[in-house]
């Protein structure tokens, strides 16, 4: 069993294990371990576990996929179940607070405090399915939450169990509403050195994202229509993409696209660079950056777009460019 004074993290993103180091340099500094839930196709995710400051007391990985069938997905929970039993903590902090996976861990665990923090753009949203109540999933979904339930005996936490009692929720998006109530702002980069001037050279890049989760072949087409339509440069893939899109250059890096164009711009300044993508968190977090030229875009015929109507006018607030189109 573990000490009291030992805290936990939990992560499933880089940018989860970077929020995760600024909290602890900047509120809690005791000694803590790190549980990473990762998507197996996340490579980039191993390169910011092996670079994790200050180094954890200790570090689990569980990996899983994301469409997984069901005694997959419950060898996945039997696993966090097995990796949570008897722990105890003084304090636990995450971020996927929907995710069921979360949910046998919490209940799981022995702790006195939770804390969350932001899981990207979606604790900006408004959709309604995050909060959404056990009467309107389907039907296939109720039994599957029921014999987890009864499997993992978990009760207690559920998304909005958790949005209201977290003791504090640490948030990357400074001023703007939020899907937790009591939160608390942190910096993650420093843009203050980077200034805006004119007469550069521009270089386009393109941030892939999961429109269509389940239809990767419709993905792939709207991403290389649009690439060909803005001429684009080079293209950021997502982590969990498979698929290779034609005629643009890749962007071979480990870094996500955040630290990679601090890293450029400090390597050679003279590039303006026009970053194009959806609705991803990094156009969010860039858009602090005054020297880039941040576009996304909305297509109002795609229902999958259109239910994020309310991010595009928050980045529009934020200066970033929206680029419309009725269909395309």
């Amino acid at each position: 069993m573990q000490g009291e004074k030992l805290n936990l993290f939990i992560c499933f993103t880089p940018l989860q294990i970077l929020i995760s180091q600024e909290i602890i340099k900047t509120y809690h500094s005791d000694e803590f371990e790190l549980l990473v839930l990762k998507d197996h196709k996340n490579k980039k995710l191993d390169f910011y576990i092996k670079n994790f400051h200050p180094k954890p007391k200790s570090v689990k990985v569980i990996e899983f996929k994301q469409f997984a069938n069901i005694i997959e997905r419950m060898k996945i929970n039997f696993s966090i179940y097995k990796f949570a039993k008897n722990k105890k903590y003084q304090n636990i902090f995450f971020a996927n607070w929907t995710a069921i996976g979360l949910w046998i861990v919490l209940n799981t665990l022995k702790f006195q405090n939770f804390y969350t923090f932001d899981d990207g753009a979606a604790n900006i949203t408004n959709y309604d399915q995050i909060f959404s109540s056990f009467k309107n999933r389907s039907f296939k979904a109720k039994i599957v939450y029921v014999i987890k339930k009864f499997v993992f005996k978990f009760s207690d936490f559920d998304n909005e169990y958790i949005t209201k009692n977290s003791k504090m929720h640490y948030t990357i998006f400074e001023n703007l509403k939020n899907v937790f109530n009591n939160t608390k702002f942190i910096k993650l980069f420093d843009f203050d050195d980077f200034s805006d001037t004119k007469n550069k050279k521009v270089v386009k890049i393109f941030l892939g994202q999961p429109i269509y989760e389940s239809n990767l072949s419709k993905n792939k087409a709207l991403i290389e229509n649009l690439i060909d339509k803005f001429k684009i440069d080079f293209y950021m893939p997502h982590p969990r993409e498979e698929y290779k899109i034609k005629n643009v250059n890749y962007i071979k890096t480990d870094l996500i696209i955040e630290d990679y164009i601090i890293n450029e711009i400090k390597k050679d300044s003279s590039i303006k660079y026009e970053i194009y993508g959806f609705f991803s968190t990094s156009l969010f977090i860039l858009s602090n950056m005054n020297c880039l030229n941040l576009n996304a875009i909305y297509i109002d015929n795609q229902s999958e777009i259109r239910c994020f109507k309310n991010l595009y006018e928050i980045m529009k607030n934020l200066g970033i460019n929206i680029i419309e189109f009725e269909q395309i």
